[in-house]
């Protein structure tokens, strides 16, 4: 029994190495050209996640590698990974801050979510506790996102955790390359994402199901009231917009 599990596990994860990946950027044009974040929304699964204006965003239908790292990876490290029944993050902040660390599934559903104020430096966090399978692990703060995946060997499941471990004040590892990103967020094909983005007064929302790589842009149009209240625009269809 305990090899015909391995053998499945193994012909599942060669299945996921050869799915479809979609990169998709972000522009906007109208009133406003500059994007200052993007919040998308999987409306199928539920999974959500905010880009600054600059990020792209790639929806991965968990290709894990077992030595995937982000796009900068000198600000994040998973070890043991694979894991078998714990592994340790380490993470840099460049500022002091509320920061949210997720761990989804395959469908895209959040396993553990942790919310912790960190200083400026480099943490570490042990996360344990995960069954057997891949995962997509993120992290947000108030001025970055960072994604790993993790691939758990653990046979003997218990609770799923993140446990903060220690922090170096002094360090905050390597300066970032560049202001933008490339984010990870877990997609299967048919997933209906709903698209918001902000510019400065200016919001617009985007739905769209991706089947390829694409530039999503965002119409940013004035539309206030007497009171000087601002709306955010929805497209409707492929060239109508409507007040929300």
């Amino acid at each position: 029994m305990k090899l015909i599990h391995t053998i499945i596990f193994m012909i599942f994860a060669l299945i996921s190495l050869q799915a479809q990946d979609y990169l998709i950027s972000f522009e906007g044009v109208g009133a406003a050209t500059t994007i200052s974040s993007v919040k998308v929304e999987n409306l199928t699964s539920g999974a959500s996640l905010t880009l600054n204006g600059g990020d792209k965003l790639h929806l991965d239908t968990l290709a894990v590698g077992i030595d995937a790292k982000p796009a900068d990876n000198m600000t994040l490290q998973l070890y043991p990974n694979p894991m078998k029944e714990q592994s340790v993050l380490t993470f840099c902040t460049q500022q002091s801050g509320n920061v949210l660390i997720s761990v989804f599934d395959l469908s895209g559903k959040a396993v553990f979510r942790l919310s912790k104020l960190l200083s400026r430096g480099t943490h570490n966090f042990r996360v344990s506790g995960i069954n057997r399978d891949m995962y997509l692990l993120t992290i947000t703060g108030e001025d970055f996102n960072y994604s790993a995946k993790l691939l758990s060997q653990n046979t003997v499941p218990d609770m799923a955790g993140i446990e903060y471990m220690s922090s170096d004040e002094n360090s905050t590892g390597k300066q970032f390359k560049s202001t933008s990103a490339t984010i990870d967020m877990p997609y299967t094909d048919g997933n209906i994402l709903n698209s918001k983005g902000i510019s400065g007064d200016y919001s617009a929302i985007v739905s769209n199901v991706p089947t390829g790589n694409k530039t999503i842009t965002f119409p940013f149009i004035a539309c206030t009231d007497s009171d000087g209240n601002n709306y955010a625009t929805v497209q409707i269809g492929s060239g109508k917009f409507a007040q929300l």
